[in-house]
């Protein structure tokens, strides 16, 4: 009975576009976890976010994490079930053969362009020729001086009305316009810093904060 109760519930929570992520307890360790989410292993370090799961300690005897905002303590063999609405996760970017996170971004509601998601840059960035294509006024902006992997470059600090990845949009984005050739918009600190961005091995998920 009570197993046909829970499947029911997991039918209604899906039909209304809910997702149950389950969390299973599989070993404990001083400061370490194993857990499986959603049947899936993973190894859990206190301080780390995995999944959304943020292990704040853990000994033999149990773990507690944060998820969803919450603090729970879960022992050895125990687990919980999560749900979010699906209709308002965010982004869930692929990592392509190079080994990148390459998404499509719409500027100021212009048409999606590629982009790259940089963890690695301060800002996010583009080239000259890039914001003449949409139509960005960068004449007036504060010049600063920028280091790149190819060395120092001349920059204009310009805020963007808006920047959208998918069902995510930020508005009032600081940017950098670049003297230096680009091959792509890369997706830096400015824009992520207000997000939540988890990773995966092969996927990278934006979820708005």
């Amino acid at each position: 009975m009570i197993n046909k109760l829970c499947g029911f519930i997991l039918l209604a929570v899906s039909a209304n576009g809910l997702a149950a992520q389950t969390i299973k307890v599989m070993a404990l360790f001083k400061d370490k976890a194993i857990v499986t989410v959603d049947g899936n292993r993973q190894k859990l370090e206190v301080g780390k976010t995995v999944n959304g799961i943020t292990l704040v300690s853990a000994n033999s005897q149990q773990a507690v994490i944060k998820l969803d905002g919450k603090t729970q303590t879960l022992k050895l063999g125990s687990g919980i079930s999560s749900f979010k609405d699906e209709r308002n996760s965010g982004e869930i970017i692929q990592k392509n053969g190079m080994g990148m996170f390459v998404t499509e971004a719409s500027i100021n509601g212009n048409a999606p362009i590629p982009a790259l998601i940089d963890t690695g840059a301060v800002a996010v960035a583009m080239s000259k020729k890039m914001a003449d294509d949409l139509k960005l006024d960068y004449s007036s902006a504060r010049e600063i001086s920028a280091s790149t992997a190819n060395g120092k470059v001349n920059t204009h600090l310009v805020n963007l009305s808006s920047i959208k990845v998918g069902k995510i949009e930020l508005k009032d984005v600081q940017a950098l316009v670049s003297d230096g050739e680009m091959t792509q918009i890369l997706l830096g600190m400015t824009f992520l810093n207000r997000l939540q961005v988890i990773h995966n091995a092969n996927s990278m998920t934006l979820l708005a904060k």
